[in-house]
């Protein structure tokens, strides 16, 4: 074996190493759903739609382990173009690269021009990149009194599948920091092939246009969406005020809601095949 090819090895076991010391994303119960909605409750997914996907984390860690990599197509929609999430998305679209799409524009109710806005950081001068939300050129946010302005362009998602030529049935993943309801305005068309959708549903409403949670269920009821689950929740940490929840839906028409029973022997022996509970003895 030559110097050249024992290198190679030694990067490869690095590579490996790093990997499976890398922190998954999402908490095992949201994984869980994912997991449960794909191999169980919903037909074969062809296209996924990763709106607001930053590093590519979630496609790269909770979707893509479950599903034929060679045939299934991904769209990934940023409008932060930040340094790290460009790494992360250039590890992405190595693999099966045909397929995969990296769109660095904001996903809105129209395409056009719009501004990325965002918080000052704790640390005086950095920009949080998790706290970024798409306006209107000029608009103010109340309670920011600092705040990053970036042009940006937008897009539609309906528009967009289209002109990547990417079929459907389609699952939707959203992390809209307070805009899911103009992405979903702009996805009229992918809502209609649509299969399941995750997404964040927040319990204060810290800009004008959020959509509260509960007003986002009877919304995406209103589109032929259930809510299926959900996970995460996460407190307020000044008074615990519940901040966000990660919501999970599926078409209307899906047989999980033909039943409203609940089997609870059945629940236990998913729970300890699952590995959720643990077998105890008298």
């Amino acid at each position: 074996m030559t110097s050249q090819e024992i290198a190679k090895l030694q990067e490869d076991a690095k590579k490996r190493l790093e990997k499976l010391q890398r922190p998954l994303y999402g908490s095992p119960h949201s994984r869980l759903l994912v997991r449960t909605m794909v191999e169980h409750l919903m037909p074969p997914i062809r296209t996924v739609v990763d709106c607001c996907a930053s590093d590519s984390r979630w496609s790269r860690d909770v979707i893509a382990p479950l599903l034929p990599e060679k045939e299934t197509h991904y769209l990934l929609v940023e409008a932060n173009d930040f340094q790290p999430y460009r790494v992360g998305m250039e590890e992405f679209l190595k693999v099966n690269r045909d397929k995969r799409k990296v769109v660095w524009k904001g996903a809105w109710d129209r395409e056009g021009d719009m501004e990325l806005i965002q918080q000052e950081s704790i640390e005086k001068g950095q920009w949080n990149n998790f706290i970024a939300q798409v306006h209107e050129p000029g608009a103010k946010v109340p309670g920011w009194d600092v705040v990053k302005r970036t042009p940006i362009k937008t897009i539609r998602l309906d528009a967009e599948v289209q002109r990547q030529q990417m079929p459907g049935p389609y699952f939707l993943k959203i992390d809209g920091h307070g805009s899911c309801r103009e992405i979903l305005e702009g996805a009229d068309l992918l809502l209609d092939q649509t299969v399941g959708i995750e997404m964040e549903g927040y319990g204060c409403r810290f800009h004008e246009k959020v959509m509260l949670f509960n007003e986002m269920i009877t919304y995406l009821e209103n589109r032929g969406f259930l809510l299926y689950s959900m996970s995460d929740i996460l407190p307020r940490s000044t008074d615990g005020r519940l901040w966000e929840v990660e919501m999970f839906f599926l078409r209307r028409e899906n047989p999980v809601f033909s039943t409203e029973t609940f089997d609870y022997n059945a629940a236990m022996r998913k729970g300890l095949e699952a590995g959720i509970l643990e077998r105890t003895t008298p």
